[in-house]
């Protein structure tokens, strides 16, 4: 391959990362599904535009993907700890918000892409999730104020005003 097209692979990569980071990983699944609500999808649209390979530039996507959802995980981690240590939370509720999301973690990732899992599938995802949710507030816990949030927007401590916005 060309340096020409490594540079726009590594760049739709780059561009990914920022679009990832923006507007989180539902927004970035969706620029790579093989079928988007314009027909074509992002990934099309650079294979063709620029005579790619398309397993290499989903390979990108999906690289960014995982990269973005193992960092979402070790920043939930680090908030989680800390709201432990802080007194936000004890040690119950951290073991089971860290049982909860280990285990939605694993329906997600068990499942493959939010792109290639069946409709059973994101609905039960949904359940584990607004499941967690409904116990946090039984808890009295906001996710903004332990820093971890659900999927939307940024993630960590440093998103708090951002993070676990409901639909």
């Amino acid at each position: 391959m060309n340096s020409f097209k490594r540079n726009l692979i590594i760049g739709a990569g780059v561009a990914s990362i920022g679009i990832a980071g923006v507007t989180g990983v539902a927004t970035a699944s969706a620029l790579t599904s093989t079928e988007s609500t314009t027909g074509t999808s992002l990934i099309d649209k650079l294979v063709s535009k620029f005579n790619l390979n398309k397993d290499e530039v989903r390979a990108v996507f999906d690289a960014n993907r995982s990269e973005h959802h193992a960092a979402m995980q070790a920043d939930r981690t680090a908030a989680l700890k800390t709201a432990l240590s802080d007194g936000k939370v004890t040690q119950a509720q951290y073991d089971y918000i860290v049982a909860a999301q280990t285990e939605i973690d694993s329906l997600m990732s068990s499942a493959g892409t939010p792109d290639t899992q069946s409709d059973e599938t994101k609905a039960a995802i949904k359940v584990k999730l607004d499941a967690l949710k409904d116990w946090m507030k039984e808890q009295n816990l906001s996710p903004e104020n332990i820093g971890i949030g659900f999927g939307r927007g940024g993630h960590g401590p440093e998103h708090d005003d951002r993070s676990s916005k409901s639909e």
